[in-house]
């Protein structure tokens, strides 16, 4: 999500120019043009557009403005029940790793020790969900064959 859902998308259409390899990292420079097409009003339209670069014929999907914002909150509220999660799963290991008060020995029970897996699938979902909502624009690249072509945000210019 890159601000408010406008009348246009904020993602752009990206032609891959460019890979270079800097030893285990890869960076992928693109070319990018505006999608010209305009959000419906109701529902989702299929329009084809040309890359600017290479000229191949490519067929994308916009969401409508409402559905856009429908999909954002739905990510939103997804990411609720997994921080719930979180919270539970650590509540219980808290709560329960406690040595009995005679300085006997004891052993954490293996279901709070287990405790720690659902708290790390929360924060996992949690992050999931996050990433989703910041990436929601409703649109979608439909006819796409290879990565030379990808929908990306402009890159913002320093100064």
């Amino acid at each position: 999500m890159r601000g408010a859902v406008g009348d246009y998308a904020s993602k752009r259409l990206g032609h891959q120019v460019r890979v270079e390899r800097l030893g285990n990292k890869t960076i992928h420079t693109y070319v990018t043009f505006p999608i010209p097409v305009r959000r419906p009003a109701h529902g989702a339209s299929v329009s084809e557009l040309s890359c600017g670069k290479c000229g191949a014929r490519l067929r994308v999907r916009v969401r409508n403005a409402a559905g856009t914002r429908w999909a954002r909150r739905v990510w939103l509220a997804a990411a609720v029940p997994s921080l719930l999660l979180t919270a539970a799963a650590i509540f219980v290991f808290v709560q329960f790793d406690r040595p009995p008060p005679d300085n006997r020995p004891y052993v954490t029970p293996l279901w709070v020790e287990l405790s720690f897996i659902p708290a790390g699938l929360g924060i996992a979902a949690f992050l999931l969900c996050v990433l989703m909502w910041w990436h929601t624009d409703g649109v979608r690249l439909i006819s796409n064959r290879g990565w030379e072509h990808q929908l990306v945000y402009a890159k913002r210019r320093k100064g």
